[in-house]
């Protein structure tokens, strides 16, 4: 497991649960 795959993964994540919570705050479902 490279690190540069692993931070790409997280990084991901991190976008994704990001992108949820503004959705949420905005008023989304």
């Amino acid at each position: 497991m490279t690190v540069g795959k692993t931070h790409k993964k997280a990084k991901k994540i991190l976008l994704e649960a990001f992108s949820i919570y503004i959705k949420a705050k905005v008023g989304g479902n």
